[in-house]
C-alpha cells in the first residue's frame, strides 16, 4: 500500500473504496487503529496483519469476511468490529479468544448473530470482553454463559467446551474430553442451574 513511507502514522482510514485484500503493511508497526470498512475484503491470511504490531483498533465491517484465524496475530488489538459481515460459524468467533486485549467486540449483521444463545456463546469463549454489540459485557452475564456451557465449572477465558458450530443447541465438555450436545428438546438443556 506504500504507507511504510510514513514512519509516523498512527491512524489509517481507507473505508469505502475497492480493496480486496488486507495486505501491504510492512513497515507499519505503529499504527494504532486502521479502518477498511466496506470493501471487499473477502478473507485475511494467517500473515497478511503480522507488520501491525502496535494495532489496538481495527475496523472491517461490511467487507463479507467468512473466516476469522487470519487476525490471530494481533495480539495488541482491543477494539475489533467485523458489523454486517457473512461469518456463520461459532468457530470462527472462538478463534478471537486468541486476542488477549479484546475488550470491545461488534459482530451484528452477522449469520452467526441468529442462531440461539449468540450472546451467551460468545461471552462464554470471550470473557474478557468489556462490550459486545455494543452492549456491556456484565460479570452475571458471563457467570451465566459459563454456568450453561460449563455446568457451573467456571470460567475459561475463552477454552474449552461451548455451543457447537450447527444446530444451535448446548455442549458440554467433561473432564475425559467427551462432548455431549444437547438441542432445544433435550430435557437435560442447560446444564445446572438452568437458564
Amino acid at each position: 500500500m506504500g504507507l511504510a513511507l510514513f514512519p509516523m502514522l498512527s491512524t489509517v482510514n481507507l473505508a469505502g473504496n475497492d480493496i480486496s485484500k488486507a495486505l501491504g503493511w510492512t513497515g507499519c508497526g505503529g499504527i494504532r487503529s486502521i479502518d477498511i470498512s466496506g470493501n471487499r475484503i473477502r478473507s485475511i491470511a494467517a500473515g497478511d496483519l503480522v507488520p501491525l504490531t502496535a494495532l489496538t483498533s481495527l475496523r472491517l465491517a461490511d467487507n463479507g469476511l467468512k473466516q476469522l484465524g487470519g487476525l490471530a496475530p494481533l495480539q495488541t488489538l482491543q477494539v475489533l468490529d467485523l458489523t454486517g459481515n457473512r461469518v456463520h460459524d461459532m468457530v470462527e468467533i472462538e478463534k478471537l479468544a486468541a486476542l488477549p486485549y479484546l475488550a470491545d467486540l461488534r459482530l451484528q449483521g452477522n449469520p452467526v448473530c441468529r442462531r440461539q444463545l449468540y450472546r451467551l456463546a460468545v461471552l462464554r469463549h470471550l470473557d474478557l470482553l468489556h462490550r459486545l454489540d455494543d452492549t456491556p459485557a456484565t460479570d452475571e452475564e458471563k457467570q451465566r454463559a459459563s454456568a450453561m456451557f460449563d455446568g457451573d465449572e467456571g470460567g475459561g477465558h475463552g477454552g474449552g467446551g461451548g455451543m457447537p458450530g450447527v444446530g444451535g443447541g448446548l455442549g458440554h465438555t467433561t473432564p475425559g474430553g467427551t462432548v455431549t450436545y444437547y438441542t432445544a428438546d433435550s430435557p437435560h438443556r442447560g446444564g445446572a442451574g438452568g437458564g
